[in-house]
């Protein structure tokens, strides 16, 4: 009877037993599968990472574009030089070229470097004096008048012109530091910082997106930090088969045991914004790197702290409750590690953040020599257009008498031009010598000088220091174009 009864209750003993296992069994899997405000939030703080990724980086304007300058000073320097310089380059174009001239056997003046420049030459010649005629270049912009102010005006241009190639050469250099070196360099970091070191196209790479693919437990819990994409993975996705609601409600398949990174990547960022910025400024990236640091989470872990994202922190296997990714290694103590900002992906964040201070840098000491490079320009137009102002006046305005019109007009005279004078018209800088024998009106040198230093004064620019462009003094011949 007793065994009979014991028959009778077994299958009931066994159907409680199997509910008893399907509840229990129910509650595990419920409990691997928890939502974690926790995770869902640390999930969307490396989303807002993953935002910027191929974001261009904002360059600093720098619009100074000095050809249509150059351009002019170099007709300014072929119109202010000698005559018969200017006559090696009168040919057309088309048929007198440097081939041409170098087979009919050239000799020098025409072998050393004319071969790079001749052709640069004979353009500015024919853009000053040939183009557009009759409404020339040249038409518009009259030689100063007077062979002394002409080669006053074509050694300050030739000189200015010498002195911005380097210059501008200087100046386009930096401007390559921002617009090309700095802004790829940034971009690069932040490929690496989203998808391990090594990565600078924004494509993962198993053992540099994260650690031992197969692992869950070395991959997050041991080597956390390579890259925020691998982090992404740690804080979202289960170690075995199956979907968890750790970040995200509605489930994200992303099981580590499948091992394929590339599609659990595009599958947990579908939970992403998909919202990004226009360009990647400075500001942005500081205040982002700054919210990342700070979400970092802290807790107790038996007598000491653990340093984690995530949505638990106890054991950080991908197994019930414990998706995370632990940067506990890198707050050890000792010289090598430096707290939050030794975690690899931080450090690429950080370079790139250095990166663009370093472009404002660039970009100040950019604005600087644009700013030298104009004001050099000004004070050589000047000083071709200053000593033609006069006789410009004098064909649109009746004649003045002015001590500074005088002036502008007295370095036109010559030896010549004062031997020709008697008493009454023997002005400055001519000087009436009553003792001369023959001739006894003479140009006066000091005189000629003096204006000379005048027109040089004149010509300079009203800055100190670095930035002054003083003209020289020296002997005022006529200068080998350097252009």
């Amino acid at each position: 009877m007793r065994l009979e009864v014991r028959q009778t209750l077994k299958p009931n003993v066994t159907k409680r037993a199997l509910a008893t296992l399907t509840v229990l069994t129910t509650a595990a899997l419920r409990a691997e599968a928890a939502f974690k405000a926790d995770a869902a939030a640390d999930m969307h703080l490396l989303c807002a990472a993953m935002a910027i990724e191929k974001v261009e980086p904002a360059a600093p304007t720098l619009a100074d574009n000095f050809d249509n300058d150059i351009s002019e000073l170099r007709r300014m320097n072929m119109s202010t030089a000698d005559d018969s310089w200017r006559s090696n380059f009168k040919g057309d174009p088309k048929t007198d070229t440097w081939e041409s001239r170098s087979k009919a056997g050239a000799t020098e003046p025409f072998v050393s470097h004319w071969k790079a420049d001749f052709g640069k030459w004979q353009q500015d010649y024919q853009t000053a004096e040939v183009a557009n005629k009759p409404k020339t270049w040249l038409a518009d912009n009259p030689q100063p008048q007077g062979t002394y102010a002409k080669k006053v005006a074509h050694k300050l241009i030739n000189d200015t012109l010498t002195e911005l190639i380097t210059k501008i050469a200087d100046y386009a250099q930096t401007k390559h530091k921002i617009a090309q070196a700095g802004a790829t360099k940034v971009k690069e970091l932040i490929s690496e910082a989203l998808y391990g070191a090594g990565q600078t196209s924004f494509e993962p790479k198993s053992d540099a997106t994260y650690k031992y693919s197969s692992n869950y437990g070395t991959a997050c819990g041991g080597n956390g930090g390579m890259s925020i994409a691998g982090d992404l993975l740690c804080i979202c996705c289960q170690a075995t088969t199956g979907t968890t609601n750790a970040c995200d409600n509605s489930g994200i398949q992303c099981d580590w045991s499948s091992n394929n990174m590339n599609n659990h990547i595009a599958t947990v960022r579908k939970k992403c914004p998909t919202s990004k910025p226009s360009k990647l400024t400075l500001a942005g990236l500081i205040q982002l790197a700054a919210q990342l640091k700070a979400g970092i989470r802290k807790g107790a872990k038996g007598t000491a702290v653990a340093f984690y994202l995530g949505g638990s922190h106890d054991t950080c296997d991908g197994t019930t409750d414990q998706t995370c990714v632990d940067y506990t290694a890198h707050y050890g103590a000792g010289g090598t590690k430096s707290g939050v900002n030794s975690i690899p992906w931080i450090v690429k964040l950080n370079d790139a953040i250095e990166t663009m201070e370093e472009m404002e840098k660039n970009a100040q000491k950019a604005r600087e020599e644009a700013k030298e490079i104009r004001m050099l320009i000004a004070a050589a137009k000047r000083a071709y257009r200053t000593a033609i102002e006069p006789s410009m006046k004098q064909s649109n305005e009746p004649a003045k008498s002015s001590e500074g019109q005088t002036k502008m007009q007295q370095p036109s005279e010559t030896e010549d031009s004062c031997n020709k004078k008697g008493q009454n018209e023997c002005n400055s800088p001519c000087k009436w010598n009553p003792e001369a024998e023959g001739k006894k009106c003479k140009l006066d040198k000091e005189e000629v000088k003096k204006i000379a230093d005048e027109v040089a004064k004149d010509a300079k620019t009203n800055t100190t220091g670095s930035n002054s462009f003083v003209i020289s003094k020296g002997p005022l011949l006529l200068a080998f174009l350097l252009f």
